[in-house]
């Protein structure tokens, strides 16, 4: 395909797409092309090979195609410019209609052909003649501009708009694909559009006066409003001007006055996509609202403003994020609960993020990682003056008692510091009970469940009432009323006596799968096994759970028996409080004991789980062989 070594028909199948039309915030339609796959897969092939050299000419002035966070670094660079403007100073943003859609394609293959020869023939393979959009069933020819979905159409629109782009002299220039941010004195961005209007004509392009905004920095209101607004209003009828409190670029607010109504916004739809999940399993919901419908639709604005300044916004965010996790797994979080389900995974938490926590590490990072780039955007005319937000943040983050990380460009390094002091902040204050829980937690591998996609198909989906004593459980929480228990035991508030009862209805069944987990990946890493062997009979008339049937290893079996200890059994707390993985350790010590007889014969493995999910130092090691086994067989060294 990179060759455009292909037949005709073939082209016509691989470059048709399914066109899916999703509404716009203005009530316009945004068609997205979903391409076949293999087109996709050249074309993000062809898009890797060139975009490092493009981008390198595209920066400082184009910063959408190949500039790893372009576009924070494009609103730090208008909130810096902003705040340092000399006198008589507005900034501009303009919006293309329908950019990718109108894009003429024979000055895109024009472009192409100059700036990046080596994937021409690919280019103009796929759109050098019309190719078919199917939508339901109708079939629409597409012959203009490239298709809203191909990895390669932001680098292809970018080079077409290039010289248009760099046209434009005036001191603020920067655009993130079709949209253009552009400031300066007045005279200087006038005769810029005069120049970028007729140049995007040529390409098939058109300025939306009507979404388009101008915000005056530092003129005069009075002689802004008679004389300047004006002006580009004759140019750019109905342009908008906008004020402090709703200026916006790329999505992010530039003032700390717009941050308060923007982030209730942002609040309100996500309060709005959370209620959708009420008929949804409490596993999977979850899963989304960690992973997709919270902090991640949070992420970007955190990154690129000063959200940290609006503390009380913030803990409405987390309020949100408290509420619905405990509406949807029908748990009720205590103060301390609700901070260890903050933390990270690895730190004995559920991985839920609360904004109000990261607001600061997250913009301290982003500045630092974006600096060179927002130097490169201001220079030559305000490169010098301080970053008066990355100077307040710090100020903040010193206050707290935290140093500057090494590496102040990973987000990582910022929010381990803060992660480490909640965790061992928890880990003094805690009881007992609650100190061997998150001991348990902040194990390897205890919290995998936390991470697993929830399918049914894989057998990763958890029932409801699971998921709920799962996350009370890792986190101490109250799971049931008080009760008295079968064999006559209290069962207090927590819910812990059934995990060491005799008569507990699960103990069989929990043994059982344990079992049969070891066997099935055994026998996928070509051990087939046989469970309760016949013949390996102890002197007490006891045998193993399981034995293969071919050597493992040093031309023997492997046999295994397993158990599941009580992390929080009476015998068992007071270590679980100290060292995690104590009962596991403990069991495994006898386990090895008990079979001693067998170890001349057969390698014997102990399998040591506890009721936390802790897993046992022998078992850990036993498992991860297993892995790679069974890597190995399927040829899958990631399995």
């Amino acid at each position: 395909m990179l060759a455009a070594d292909i037949p005709p028909f073939a082209r016509n199948l691989l470059f048709s797409a399914n066109l899916l039309p999703f509404s716009k915030k203005d009530g316009g339609v945004r068609p997205i092309a979903v391409g076949n796959v293999f087109r996709r897969l050249a074309s993000k092939i062809a898009c890797w090979s060139v975009s490092p050299d493009l981008s390198k000419n595209f920066v400082p002035t184009q910063v959408g195609v190949g500039v790893p966070s372009g576009c924070e670094a494009a609103v730090h660079a208008a909130r810096r410019y902003l705040s340092t403007a000399t006198p008589n100073r507005v900034l501009v943003k303009l919006d293309i209609s329908n950019a990718f859609n109108s894009v003429r394609r024979d000055s895109l293959l024009d472009a192409c052909l100059s700036r990046c020869p080596s994937i021409y023939r690919y280019v103009d393979l796929s759109y050098g003649s019309p190719s078919s959009l199917i939508c339901g069933s109708s079939a629409i020819s597409s012959e203009n501009g490239v298709q809203q979905g191909d990895p390669l159409g932001p680098l292809l629109f970018s080079l077409a708009i290039d010289s248009a782009v760099k046209a434009c002299q005036s001191e603020f220039n920067v655009w993130y694909l079709d949209d253009a941010t552009i400031g300066g004195p007045a005279c200087s961005i006038l005769e810029d559009l005069n120049n970028i209007i007729p140049a995007l004509i040529s390409l098939g392009l058109s300025i939306n006066p009507s979404k388009s905004e101008i915000f005056n920095i530092s003129y005069d209101p009075n002689y802004f409003n008679t004389s300047i607004y004006p002006l580009f209003n004759s140019l750019l009828p109905n342009i908008k001007a906008v004020t402090s409190s709703d200026l916006i670029v790329l999505g992010s607010p530039i003032f700390s006055s717009a941050i308060p109504s923007f982030l209730e916004l942002k609040l309100t739809k996500i309060q709005e996509s959370i209620a959708t999940l009420k008929t949804v399993d409490a596993h999977a919901a979850f899963f989304l609202i960690k992973n997709f419908l919270a902090f991640p639709r949070l992420q970007f604005f955190l990154q690129s403003a000063p959200c940290h300044r609006h503390h009380c916004a913030l803990q409405h965010f987390d309020l949100l994020l408290r509420n619905s996790i405990s509406a949807n797994t029908n748990v009720n979080f205590d103060d301390a609960g609700w901070q260890q389900a903050i933390l990270p995974v690895r730190h004995g938490g559920l991985g839920l993020q609360a904004p109000s926590v990261l607001a600061l590490p997250f913009y301290l990072s982003s500045s630092y990682r974006c600096s060179p780039l927002v130097l490169r955007i201001l220079s030559p005319h305000s490169e010098s003056v301080l970053d008066q937000e990355l100077s307040h943040g710090i100020e903040v983050w010193s206050s707290r008692g935290f140093d500057i990380p090494c590496y102040p460009c990973y987000t990582k390094a910022w929010t381990e510091t803060m992660f480490l002091q909640l965790y061992n902040s928890l880990l003094s204050s805690c009881d007992q009970h609650r100190r061997a829980c998150l001991l348990a937690a902040s194990s390897e591998w205890s919290g995998a469940w936390l991470n697993a996609y929830p399918s049914g198909n894989t057998g990763t989906l958890l029932d409801p009432k699971s998921v709920q004593i799962g996350i009370s459980l890792r986190l101490g929480l109250d799971i049931c009323f008080p009760h008295t228990c079968r064999c006559g035991s209290v069962v207090d508030r927590k819910g812990l006596h059934p995990l060491s009862c005799r008569k507990s209805p699960g103990r069989i069944p929990r043994h059982s799968e344990l079992n049969s987990v070891v066997k099935h990946a055994l026998e996928a890493a070509g051990f087939p096994c046989q469970l309760e062997p016949p013949g390996l009979l102890r002197e007490d008339g006891k045998r193993p759970d399981g034995v293969s049937l071919f050597p493992y290893k040093n031309g023997k079996a492997i046999v295994w028996d397993a158990t599941c200890s009580d992390t929080f059994a009476s015998s068992c707390l007071s270590l679980s409080a100290v060292e995690a993985g104590s009962a596991a350790k403990r069991a495994e010590t006898k386990k090895a004991s008990k079979y001693a007889s067998l170890m001349d014969r057969f390698i014997f493995e102990p399998v040591s789980v506890e009721t936390s999910g802790v897993l046992g130092p022998s078992t850990l090691r036993f498992l991860s062989k297993i892995g790679r086994s069974l890597g190995r067989a399927r040829n899958d060294p990631v399995n």
